[in-house]
């Protein structure tokens, strides 16, 4: 399935002039506030027509780049599948976000997953946003429970839905999402959908609140433990 007419080339060209990735990751952006060592990561565009949120994340990058956004430990944004993105589709040659695995596949999405995994190896939090194929009358959160997930998404304020699975249930044998993986390594993670795929103002607003709640949130609670 494509995108509707959007081209998210100068997006990316944004990001990548930041000249700030982590771990030569292409298509990312780190940025260190040296106050805490909490790590909070958000990811978009891991189905290449899921553009709805890429505004927002660029944006943000820029803000912490300028100092005009503020956060005490580290954050990270990426791209998740940058040549899908350009062709308009979910994916090139297989799902991105089924194959956070060891494999000896080779495929553009394997090549990429074991880059991404050098930021979400790290992430404390990892906020993936997605889009719908279909209509949906909002927003709304896919993640297993937990009592930690369950506080974050709280604290978020994302969404008013959420779908969810037994605690520890993998979204299909054999796969691992991206979301998956950070938990699997002792991270909080969830994906929120934000709404249909494309590009809409409603998408950018919900994608730009949450991430400046979960900054908030995660300074707050490093001040907790300090």
């Amino acid at each position: 399935m494509s995108a509707p007419d959007f081209d998210p080339q100068p997006w990316f060209d944004r990001l990548a002039a930041l000249a700030r990735p982590m771990r030569d990751v292409p298509l990312s952006a780190t940025f260190d506030g040296g106050c805490h060592d909490i790590h909070v990561v958000f990811g978009t565009m891991v189905h290449g027509n899921e553009v709805g949120p890429l505004p927002a994340v660029v944006r943000l990058a820029e803000a912490l780049a300028a100092g005009t956004v503020d956060f005490g430990g580290r954050v990270t944004v990426f791209i998740g599948n940058p040549d899908a993105g350009r062709r308009g589709t979910r994916l090139c040659e297989a799902d991105l976000n089924r194959v956070f695995v060891d494999t000896p596949l080779d495929t553009i999405e394997h090549r990429r997953s074991r880059l991404l995994r050098r930021i979400l190896d790290t992430a404390d939090l990892f906020v993936d946003f997605h889009q719908t194929i279909g209509p949906t009358p909002s927003a709304f959160y896919i993640f297993p429970w937990s009592r930690r997930g369950e506080a974050w998404a709280r604290a978020l304020d994302a969404a008013p839905r959420w779908v969810t699975r037994a605690p520890g249930q993998s979204f299909a044998p054999g796969t691992c999402c991206a979301d998956e993986y950070v938990r699997n390594h002792g991270g909080v993670a969830f994906t929120v959908e934000v709404l249909q795929a494309g590009p809409s103002e409603e998408a950018v607003a919900i994608t730009e609140r949450t991430m400046r709640r979960a900054l908030r949130w995660a300074d707050r609670l490093a001040e907790r433990r300090a």
